[in-house]
Formats: structure tokens, C-alpha cells, sequence
């Protein structure tokens, strides 16, 4: 067999198959992935410069409260 069996997939392989329940293949090649395509508009504003403040300053609160708890 050499190595051009190793461009075939085990599932084409008779003696492999493919398991019992597993969805068929499509037939067709399939699409592309729009890669160009950008999200929506967030609905949500994102955080002013106060409240993300305010986050870091938490965040780094209980970071240290755990670092200290861990430590004792």
C-alpha cells in the first residue's frame, strides 16, 4: 500500500467503516467561512474609563485576598 494509503480516510477503509449512528457525509463540497463578515454593533456600551477602574481595582482586591488566604 506504501504512502498513498495515507491520504485515505480510515472511515473510507473497508475494513474500518464508519460507527453505527454516525451522520452521513455531506455530498457536496462545502462553504467557506465568511471571514469577512464583521459581528453587529455591541447593544451593550462598554465600560467607561470609571468603571473599568473600578473592575482592575476589585479584581486586584480579591487576587490579593486569595493570595493571602493561601499563604496562612
Amino acid at each position: 500500500m506504501g504512502l498513498g494509503a495515507c491520504s485515505v480516510p480510515m472511515a473510507d477503509l473497508p475494513v474500518v467503516g464508519m460507527p453505527a449512528g454516525a451522520p452521513a457525509r455531506p455530498t457536496g463540497p462545502t462553504a467557506y467561512p465568511a471571514v469577512h463578515d464583521m459581528p453587529a454593533d455591541r447593544g451593550d456600551p462598554m465600560l467607561d474609563p470609571a468603571e473599568q477602574a473600578k473592575l482592575s481595582n476589585d479584581l486586584k482586591a480579591v487576587r490579593d485576598r486569595q493570595e493571602k488566604a493561601a499563604n496562612q
